[in-house]
């Protein structure tokens, strides 16, 4: 629960320094001491309905509904993958493997981190293993 003094306090650190350092010099206590006074304490009037200070502000998108995805394999001939929204929604590491039609396998692993960038709509990159001499780059974006 916060008290007058942090109330105002806080009005000061979100922009109202004029009106908070007004009300802050002119709060006095019932003995007349003012409430800015160093080491004051002022007694609680249980008359007087508290603020509660407002909660923690969530900082990551928030998330969103994730159907199926829709995969890109950089110089592509015949490799594919499925990141379907099962896995997404399970959200641990998982590898896939891409081989899809080529003469030669590949695989990539997505992190549980990257579904959860996938669940925020964001895109991801990811490099495939040495397959054939040669690496693919696979990204897969939430549709």
């Amino acid at each position: 629960m916060m008290t007058r003094i942090q109330f105002l306090r806080s009005l000061v650190g979100v922009g109202a320094s004029v009106v908070g350092a007004v009300a802050l010099v002119g709060c006095k206590d019932d003995d007349g001491s003012s409430l800015a006074d160093a080491g004051t304490t002022p007694e609680i009037d249980a008359a007087v309905p508290r603020i509660d200070a407002p909660g923690a502000l969530p900082d990551a998108p928030a998330m969103s509904t994730c159907a199926g995805t829709i995969a890109t394999i950089g110089t592509n001939h015949g490799h594919s993958i499925t990141v379907t929204a099962a896995d997404i929604t399970a959200g641990v590491d998982k590898t896939y493997d891409i081989k899809g039609g080529s003469a030669h396998p590949h695989s990539v692993v997505i992190s549980a981190a990257m579904f959860t960038m996938l669940k925020a709509g964001m895109s991801i990159m990811v490099a495939s293993t040495v397959g054939g001499g040669h690496t693919h780059s696979v990204m897969v974006t939430c549709s």
